[in-house]
């Protein structure tokens, strides 16, 4: 679930781990709020898919918790006792489902990474938006960096 959601939000890796419950809001139009760069919040929709995969999710690994609002949404359980996840970890479990990917498609780069996803979350918005939403949506530091970046993953597609 880790990363439908990352995909589906275009987080930064540290927003995803610094998301907590009282962050999320389910109901007629789900929304997650993120606390990113520069004290920088924003609130992002959720796809109807990513909610209804977050509230399995939520009841896998959360109902005992459910009313806690102070606890982070991702964690590790180390010899018994929840921890929330690192950025370290993250990095890991992406370079092993990555590899396994790779496996069964050969297109999957071999260094797959959460900026990765928010990459790909960007190309895909663009596809169907203007830059100017798209930039709006993942909060870009510039739009002149974007465009350059934009103009990289065009040439790599290309290339």
């Amino acid at each position: 679930f880790f990363m439908i959601l990352l995909y589906d939000t275009g987080a930064r890796v540290q927003e995803m781990l610094n998301i907590r419950l009282s962050d999320i809001q389910l109901g007629p139009l789900p929304k997650v709020t993120l606390f990113g760069k520069g004290r920088k919040t924003r609130i992002v929709p959720l796809m109807e898919k990513t909610a209804q995969h977050l509230k399995k999710y939520l009841l896998e690994f959360h109902a005992d918790n459910a009313s806690e609002e102070d606890v982070t949404l991702f964690y590790s359980v180390i010899r018994g006792e929840k921890h929330p996840l690192t950025s370290r970890t993250v990095q890991y479990i992406l370079q092993k489902y990555g590899e396994q990917a790779r496996q069964v498609c050969k297109e999957i780069p071999p260094n797959v990474h959460p900026h990765l996803f928010r990459h790909s979350r960007a190309m895909h918005i663009h596809s169907w938006r203007p830059l100017k939403f798209m930039l709006m949506q993942i909060r870009s530091i510039s739009v002149e960096r974007s465009k350059r970046l934009h103009r990289r993953i065009i040439r790599f597609i290309l290339s």
